[in-house]
Formats: C-alpha cells, sequence, structure tokens
C-alpha cells in the first residue's frame, strides 16, 4: 500500500473514521468512516500525486492506451479526477450531468461523444454501485465502449459486483478492507478498538446503525439544530424532513427505529431546553410512507 498516499487523503480529510462519533450521509445514515476525496483540491500537491497514480495505473492496466479516446467523469466529484487525468492522457474528457439518462433539453454530458468511442471512466470512490452503474449505463446508451472502471478509493461496499455484472473490471489505488485497517492501526489513525468496529460496520452496517443509536440517544439530540430560542429549524423538501438531522436519521436513515426511538429522543431534547413545533408535521419516512409526527 502507498503510504504517501493514504496519509495524503487523511492529511486533507479525504478519509475520515471516528467510531465515537459516526457520521451522518446523505441518506441520512450513519457509519464510524467517511469518505470525501473531492477534497484533496484543498491541497494541490496531494492532488497531483493522486492523479499521477491513476495516471500510472491507468498506463498500467491498459495494453492498448493509444485505441482510448474519452476519460469520462460524472458530477460532481468524479470530475475532480477524470478531467485532469484526460489532461495528462491527451484524451479528450466527457463529463456527465446528474440527470445523464435525460433525451430532452440540455445535452445530459458536457463534451463529446461518437458512436463507437472507446471510454474509460475515473471516479473519486465506489460504493454500492448505483452512480457508477448510471455513468456505465449512459457510456453505452451514447454509442460508447468501456471496459474499465478507475477509483481512488474502492469502499468495499458491493460496487465492484454489480460493475463487473456489467462487465466492467473495477481498478482501484485503495482498497478498503483489513489490510488497510492493519496499515492504518501501524500508522496511529485508528485503535484495535476503531478496527474492531469498523470491521463490525462493514459486516453489517444496518445492523451496526441501529446498536449504536440505540444506545446513544444523547448522539441525535446533538443533531437536532434549533435557533437562538430553542425551537427546532425545520427543512422539508418534497415531503421529506431534511433539517434537523437527528430527526431525520431515525425517519428518513432508519424509519424501524422511530417507534421505539422517537419518544425518548423528544423527552431528552426538552429536558436540554429544545423546543419542537406546534401543530402536527405530515412528512415521509424511508419507506415513502407519510407519517405525521409530533415534538
Amino acid at each position: 500500500m502507498d503510504e504517501k498516499l493514504i496519509k495524503g487523503l487523511f492529511e486533507v480529510g479525504a478519509i475520515s473514521i471516528d467510531t465515537s462519533q459516526p457520521f451522518i450521509y446523505d441518506s441520512r445514515k450513519i457509519g464510524p468512516v467517511y469518505f470525501d476525496v473531492s477534497r484533496v483540491i484543498n491541497n494541490p500537491m496531494v492532488w497531483n500525486y493522486v492523479v499521477e497514480k491513476l495516471v500510472y495505473l491507468i498506463k498500467d492496466v491498459e495494453e492498448e492506451l493509444d485505441k482510448i479516446d474519452v476519460v469520462s467523469g460524472g458530477v460532481t466529484r468524479d470530475v475532480v479526477f477524470s478531467t485532469p487525468v484526460a489532461y495528462k492522457l491527451g484524451k479528450r474528457a466527457v463529463i456527465f450531468r446528474k440527470d445523464v439518462m435525460v433525451k430532452h433539453g440540455k445535452e445530459p454530458y458536457i463534451g463529446e461523444i461518437n458512436k463507437g468511442d472507446r471510454f474509460i471512466h475515473v471516479a473519486d470512490a465506489l460504493h454500492r454501485g448505483k452512480s457508477s452503474s448510471k455513468w456505465i449505463d449512459a457510456i453505452r446508451n451514447y454509442g460508447g465502449v468501456i471496459e474499465n472502471y478507475y477509483v481512488v478509493i474502492d469502499r468495499r461496499m458491493g460496487g465492484k459486483q454489480v460493475l463487473e455484472n456489467k462487465g466492467i473490471k473495477v481498478n482501484s489505488l485503495i482498497d478498503f478492507d483489513s489490510e488497510l485497517l492493519g496499515e492504518l492501526k501501524d500508522l496511529d489513525y485508528i485503535n484495535d478498538i476503531d478496527v474492531e468496529e469498523i470491521l463490525k460496520f462493514y459486516e453489517n452496517p444496518k445492523k451496526w446503525a441501529e446498536n449504536f443509536l440505540k444506545s446513544n440517544i444523547e448522539f441525535i439530540v446533538d443533531n437536532i439544530q434549533t435557533d437562538e430560542k430553542g425551537n427546532v429549524i425545520l427543512r422539508i423538501e418534497d415531503g421529506h424532513l431534511v433539517e434537523p438531522k437527528g430527526l431525520s436519521i431515525i425517519l428518513e436513515g432508519y424509519p424501524c427505529l422511530r417507534e421505539i426511538l422517537w419518544e425518548p429522543v423528544v423527552k431528552q431534547a426538552k429536558e436540554k431546553g429544545i423546543f419542537g413545533w406546534s401543530e402536527p408535521l405530515q412528512v415521509y419516512d424511508g419507506n415513502e410512507e407519510l407519517v405525521e409526527l409530533v415534538f
């Protein structure tokens, strides 16, 4: 494993680990590991090193690199790496928009795609393969050919198998596995307890999160945002509760815990001087069911 690469990613906060105060993901689920590889743009030296490592990896894998036409990336984080890699390889760049499969209005990608173009895709991280599959389908939908997918970090959450089922080979600079955890421990980034908790999380993320939340009501309450008077700050988008994060965790992230945790969370929140709202609130939970909340 490249020690310089690992240290660089930790230095800029591209990889963060905290088993006592887990991270809240966009899905409102929680976990002890957080990845935001795009943070390398805050440190040009680390950014350049990661890009160079990707270029070396691509040159090592691609036996006929001269036949590659395009290096693609998806918005927004992939392009932190895909565009400079395309430049260094002397290839055209294509950037896929979020609504990549839309066939009306503005083009769903930036750049040029010709039927038969041979692609490689460069991404920041591989998770469960949902977004990755979208990019692969888009390339093929617009007439491109792709065999290899390159990522800085494979999070080992099932995405690799998803892409392999589509006939895509995944090539990564870092695999977040037990070997890496051992190296992180040797570098004093984590301890034995962290290793144990992270392995439990990867074995069953849902079970790990539910056990943590049941034992740490304070964590949920601490993530209920309020104004200076202690009133809960609400933000609802398309019928879904976005803020406060603490309540959204047990509503959107883990709806199976709502009946168990809602009352103790409300009780502890009010003991801390946090006030709710006067009228019942109707929002959708993580199962897309309309529920009524009273705080």
